[in-house]
């Protein structure tokens, strides 16, 4: 009978053991959530600062090389403000520019853009990370690559 116990016993421990090492998997001190006031601020990438890129059919346009630019402004209330200029990538090989006033929300680490004339930037997550924002992603054939540094730090 004593046996059962201890078997018992040990078995519970094991358990208990078990578990506990289940939970060390798990990262006790979690970093704080990246809020709107964290991400507010202004962004460029222009000249040297940044990346903004486009490759289709295997052929990479570096539009900061070519005279491009794409500045936003987002404020900790949702709003944004911003130009994009891509040489050359309008009709006809015009010059595309684009006003981005409009929204931004953040969901986790994580800003989505939402302005009010249509741009790439509408289907492209930027992830905020050490005071970048940053994203790639293909949308409609084209591989866009795109990293903006805060400014105003």
């Amino acid at each position: 009978m004593f046996r059962k116990h201890r078997n018992a016993a040990f078995f519970a421990l094991f358990l208990a053991v078990a578990a506990a090492a289940c939970d060390d998997d798990k990262d006790p001190v979690s970093p704080d959530p990246v809020t709107m006031e964290d991400v507010a601020g202004e962004y460029i990438a222009e000249g040297e600062k940044g990346v903004l890129k486009g490759v289709a059919n295997n052929d990479t346009t570096d539009w900061l090389k070519d005279g491009g630019k794409l500045t936003l402004a987002l404020t900790k209330d949702g709003d944004v403000t911003g130009e994009l200029l891509l040489p050359g990538a309008g009709a006809g090989g015009e010059d595309l520019e684009v006003d981005l006033d409009g929204t931004w929300e953040l969901k986790g680490d994580t800003v989505r853009l939402s302005p009010t004339a249509e741009s790439f930037l509408k289907e492209l997550p930027l992830v905020f990370k050490d005071g970048k924002l940053q994203g790639k992603k293909e949308i409609s054939g084209v591989q866009y690559e795109v990293v903006l540094v805060r400014e105003d730090d």
